[in-house]
């Protein structure tokens, strides 16, 4: 029998036939085919008659025959409805008693054959359906090739990665605490039920010997495949995070958060689960505050905020916003500290961050995207957070003149202009150093490092006992990621670079005589005699929340995981505002 490739997936159980595919459209050329001797199939095509494609004019004009060049495609879907035993389909997948018979025991699979994808509503597909196939039949060794995202990173930095020969998951760049995995290739083996080469992720790619007489009875086979839990013996961690990808429970968890943002309380600001941030790097100094709407002062001036918060986004609406378009029509502005002009807008849906409970499974949202967390993951990020201690530096508080006037100080021969978190570095620095100097302050001192136009900032403020110190105003998953992971990389440098850490002395060599230390004074800051024994994180916070999104969690215990093997301690300071 001639082989076919095929792309499979399993439709969700609620979802009725007709709502699996498009809607037949006549006008766009999608129809319903009958398929004979299987009056039970749904077959929707949609064909596309020859064309040119637009590269054909644009490059290379008359220079070639453009009409052998034209092409035609087709876009199929197959739903087939597979008859399952009863022991072959789990209570769960029954329903509550209200109908009966064999209906109960019919799962539905789609096939595409060529763009036929398009046409499949996605809502109506079992997430990892092919995931879940291929990590249940093939041996850990036999790996080609994996995609995944990096939720640490705060912006689920995309991967894809392959190998030249099979391996296994730790051959990749992968890392199970941090990474997001979305597909993988492998090789099933030889003489068995899913042999040879195969994709998974929501669907199933495969090339089998399986035609229309034999589809149902492979589908069945295949049911009973992904039914197993064979891949939590080895790939148990792909349960931990999973992206929401199903229109209606995402509909779900927004009515929730709405809900909750319905209730919200001005005087249980601390205690609330959901918060707002800046969902993207910003430079600080840049920014003269945040206008939410189109609101103004008195003076007919937009009305600016120090901060995103949500008890002032609530605030702005004459009604409590009771839908998704209503939070997404709330524009939230930076405005430029120089000219007043709008430096980014976001809507008010992608600054929302938090995590929710809802039907007794744990979520959280960050940059308007939905996630699920496995609820002994989720709690076990948060253990570990709790067990980082606080280090014993006297962290001052943030004042908010700070945002809003300026200190010029004197660097490298010239005066620089000090305000947010590089006023704060400052009055920090020179606050510890009241009694003696044991501190001084590496704000800003960016080294060259690794070619190109890579620059690392090696740490804020550098004591005289080992102690690297990184502040950063709080802020969205994105930024508060990039504190702790640039706080990892500096510290991975410095023990494994000799020619960073020269150069890290050099700057201070320049900064202690700067600032008029002794010699003996500046010797105990250089590298080569005060290694980095403890990296501290202080994180300015919120007038309304103590609390990291969830990313930045694993960010955070993926960091101290990596600086304890390094012999490192991480330490984390919440730092008040005035």
């Amino acid at each position: 029998m001639t082989k076919n490739k095929l792309s499979i997936y399993l439709i969700k159980q609620d979802i009725p036939p007709e709502k699996i595919t498009v809607e037949p459209d006549e006008d766009k050329g999608i129809m319903t085919l009958p398929v004979e001797g299987h009056d039970d199939y749904r077959l929707l095509v949609r064909t596309r008659g020859e064309h040119k494609p637009t590269w054909v004019e644009s490059f290379f004009g008359s220079s070639v025959d453009g009409e052998c060049l034209s092409v035609e495609n087709v876009s199929l879907v197959l739903v087939i409805p597979v008859l399952l035993e009863c022991n072959e389909i789990g209570d769960e997948e029954f329903d509550d008693g209200s109908s009966n018979g064999m209906e109960q025991n019919v799962r539905y699979f789609a096939l595409t054959f060529g763009y036929g994808r398009a046409l499949i509503n996605r809502s109506s597909v079992e997430e990892r359906f092919g995931l879940k196939c291929i990590l249940n039949t093939v041996e850990p060794n036999t790996l080609r090739a994996v995609r995944f995202a990096d939720v640490s990173s705060g912006s689920a930095k995309r991967s894809s990665e392959q190998l030249p020969k099979a391996g296994g998951i730790d051959d990749f760049a992968f890392d199970a605490d941090c990474n997001l995995l979305g597909q993988v290739t492998a090789k099933g083996e030889d003489g068995t039920f899913l042999s040879g080469m195969m994709t998974g992720r929501d669907s199933l790619s495969v090339t089998k010997e399986v035609n229309l007489e034999n589809a149902e009875a492979f589908l069945r086979e295949l049911y009973k495949v992904y039914r197993k839990d064979t891949y939590k013996q080895l790939f148990d961690w792909i349960d931990r995070i999973a992206s929401v990808k199903d229109t209606e429970l995402i509909n779900a968890l927004w009515n929730e958060a709405l809900h909750q943002i319905s209730h919200f309380s001005e005087y249980a600001d601390t205690n609330n689960n959901l918060w707002m941030a800046v969902p993207d790097v910003i430079n600080w100094d840049d920014i003269e505050g945040f206008q939410i709407g189109n609101e103004k002062d008195p003076h007919g001036e937009p009305r600016l905020h120090n901060d995103i918060l949500l008890g002032d986004v609530i605030r702005s609406f004459k009604k409590k916003p009771d839908s998704l378009e209503k939070l997404k029509s709330k524009k939230i502005k930076a405005i430029s500290r120089i000219d007043g002009c709008i430096l980014r807008t976001w809507s008010s849906s992608e600054c929302l961050m938090g995590e929710l409970n809802y039907n007794d499974k744990a979520y959280c949202i960050c940059d308007g995207r939905w996630y699920e967390i496995q609820r002994e993951y989720l709690e076990r990020i948060n253990e570990d957070i709790e067990s980082i201690e606080e280090a014993k530096t006297s962290f001052i508080p943030f004042k908010e003149d700070y945002r809003n006037s300026s200190d010029y100080k004197e660097r490298d021969g010239k005066e620089i202009n000090l305000e947010n978190e590089g006023r704060y570095n400052y009055e920090l620095t020179r606050q510890l150093n009241k009694d003696d100097n044991h501190f001084i302050l590496m704000d800003r001192q960016l080294i060259s490092y690794g070619g190109g136009a890579s620059r690392i900032e090696f740490c804020d403020v550098l004591s005289d006992s080992g102690q690297r110190i990184h502040v950063k105003q709080y802020s969205g998953s994105s930024v508060m990621s990039h504190l702790f992971n640039q706080g990892l990389v500096s510290a991975s440098i410095e023990k494994d670079g000799t020619d960073f850490a020269e150069k890290v002395d050099g700057k201070i060599q320049k900064v202690g005589e700067q600032g008029h230390l002794a010699q003996d004074e500046i010797d105990g800051f250089l590298v080569e005699n005060n290694p980095v024994r403890e990296v501290v994180f202080g994180v300015i916070q919120k007038k309304d929340n103590r609390n990291l999104p969830f990313f930045s969690k694993v960010a955070l215990s993926s960091v101290k995981k990596q600086l304890k093997r390094m012999g490192i301690e991480t330490k984390f300071n919440w730092i008040a505002r005035e």
